[in-house]
């Protein structure tokens, strides 16, 4: 049986505490850049301890600048010392990988993400979630539209968007895709979700692939441990904007039962209550 929400303090309440999750212990914490590619570091070079010198050399700082790095990284609980110079990632350091935004984005992986991108990046991005702004949806347009009026035929190239008005001089409609821009929201990959015989064959059941696709040489210049960190986080971005467009489509109660599905889906049923 479902539980109703009253009020919109409910859901709100709700919301908030569904956003902490599991990550209490990461809640208003940042992590630095160079922090960020040491921790990086032990992960993506399959050793389970490193000495002080190859964790300086695999980020391109000197030895003294990787100790004082270590030390506070060490005080966080994110590294442990094993022996003199030699240190180990921890559990907890593992975790802050995946989920800690990096304050601030140094000159070197600025350019290098930059680069990689296609754009600027600015310094003090969050890379938790598609910026800071509330993101907000634009409408419904019409993407790739091909048609027919007065008898003559029309392929608008893709991303020209239409309105829905754009078509009342249309005789005919063959193709569009529908398009829900979301401003306030910015991703630096392409996400895409389809689905495939293959798969159906492959795990013997109807199956959505979700795939986040990085800009060109991004993976060869970041790593396997920064990629896949770098997919959760556009995962997040994405799943803003599809729920900010479901939220200007559907019913007031479509959004209720979308919701509590999405609470049992993720084990929050509990809050409910």
């Amino acid at each position: 049986m479902h539980t109703k929400f009253n009020n919109s303090k409910q859901v709100n309440k709700l919301c908030d505490i569904a956003s902490v999750g599991n990550n209490k212990q990461f809640s208003n914490q940042f992590i630095g850049d160079v922090e960020y590619r040491i921790l990086s570091s032990f992960v993506e070079s399959g050793l389970e301890k490193m000495s002080l010198s190859n964790i300086a050399s695999s980020v391109g700082i000197n030895v003294r600048k990787a100790w004082q790095i270590i030390q506070r990284l060490s005080k966080r609980g994110f590294v442990e010392k094993v022996s003199r110079g030699i240190y180990k990632i921890t559990e907890l350091g593992k975790k802050a990988i995946a989920s800690l935004p990096i304050r601030k984005l140094s000159r070197n992986t600025e350019a290098s993400v930059g680069k990689a991108v296609g754009t600027s990046v600015a310094s003090g991005v969050c890379l938790n979630g598609g910026g800071f702004a509330k993101p907000v949806s634009l409408g419904l347009f019409l993407d790739n539209v091909r048609y027919y009026a007065f008898g003559e035929y029309h392929q608008l190239g893709r991303e020209r968007l239409l309105s829905l008005s754009g078509l009342s001089s249309a005789d005919f409609v063959s193709y569009f895709e529908v398009s829900f821009p979301v401003a306030n929201v910015f991703l630096d990959s392409v996400v895409v979700v389809y689905s495939n015989l293959e798969d159906f064959e492959r795990f013997g059941k109807p199956t959505a692939r979700v795939e986040v696709r990085p800009p060109k040489s991004f993976v060869k210049r970041n790593g396997v441990a920064s990629t896949i960190r770098f997919a959760k986080h556009e995962l997040i971005k994405a799943f803003k904007a599809i729920a900010t467009a479901l939220h200007h489509i559907l019913t007031p109660r479509e959004l209720e039962k979308l919701f509590l599905w999405l609470v049992f889906v993720w084990g929050l049923k509990h809050l409910c209550m």
